[in-house]
């Protein structure tokens, strides 16, 4: 049965590698957990005559979200922390963790853009065009968010460490109390506690939440307010500490009552389930 299996993923990948020129495994993909980057220099979208057929070894060139924490390199000797695997048949991959690769805080930017690079030689060669160059043209790797909360107030992974890239995303148009409806930029605040060690740590106190910039959520449309942070380094937690959960209110920046925060509060544990 493992071998049966072990076949039908090969097959899986290479139908996907026939079908298209760079594309990322698992496609709904958390960026604080590997992810594969595939690359088939046949298909003609990749326009790398150069590198068709060639032992390589091949790397990969890389912009967007950010440049890689450990640099390209430079065009004449790629960084050889960004060598690819030969996969055979002109297919090449690349394992990472986006979040430690590109050290993103922009969540959001990483599944709206996705990944922006090409792949080369160590030497890219004298320019003028992939025709005279070792190297592909520009590819553009998109990316979907894992599937999973569909309430008001929502994690980013579902599973994730205290020293992981986390958001936490507030649906206003999911609030049912009116008095807190279609809020606006600037006017939403997350008051965010942790448990760490048994003990509870909290950035602010609740009534000097608006005097904290850190705890504005940023408005991306839609009524959708996000905040991101690695937990570890966003709460005052003693070197060392265990983070076990997170527990979150949102709020108005002016608050006169209880109709000026979401009712309840909202608890999220911290790791791997």
């Amino acid at each position: 049965m493992k071998k049966l299996k072990f076949i039908a993923s090969l097959l899986f990948i290479g139908n996907i590698a026939a079908a298209q020129t760079a594309y990322v495994v698992p496609k709904e993909a958390d960026i604080n957990q590997e992810v594969t980057i595939y690359v088939n220099l046949k298909d003609p979208g990749c326009d790398c005559p150069n590198l068709v057929d060639n032992p390589g070894p091949i790397y990969i060139w890389t912009w967007n979200p950010s440049d890689p924490k450990v640099g390209n390199g430079t065009w004449a000797a790629s960084n050889d922390a960004l060598k690819m695997t030969d996969e055979g048949n002109n297919l090449w991959s690349f394992k990472m963790i986006p979040a430690e690769f590109y050290e993103i805080t922009d969540v959001q930017k990483f599944y709206t853009e996705g990944i922006n690079m090409l792949v080369k030689l160590k030497d890219g060669g004298s320019g003028g065009g992939t025709a005279n160059e070792n190297k592909s043209g520009d590819l553009t790797i998109d990316i979907d968010p894992v599937p999973g909360c569909d309430d008001k107030l929502c994690p980013f992974p579902i599973n994730f460490g205290q020293d992981d890239y986390f958001t936490v995303t507030y649906d206003n148009k999911k609030e049912e109390k009116v008095a807190m409806q279609n809020l606006v930029a600037g006017d939403v605040y997350l008051f965010a506690r942790c448990v760490a060690g048994g003990q509870l740590y909290e950035v602010s106190s609740f009534a000097e939440v608006p005097n904290h910039p850190e705890l504005i959520m940023v408005d991306e449309g839609e009524g959708k307010f996000t905040l991101t942070f690695i937990p570890e380094d966003f709460f005052p937690i003693p070197a060392g500490a265990e983070i076990t959960s997170l527990i979150f209110v949102v709020r108005r920046k002016v608050f006169n009552g209880p109709d000026d925060k979401m009712d309840g509060t909202v608890l999220i544990k911290v790791g791997c389930s």
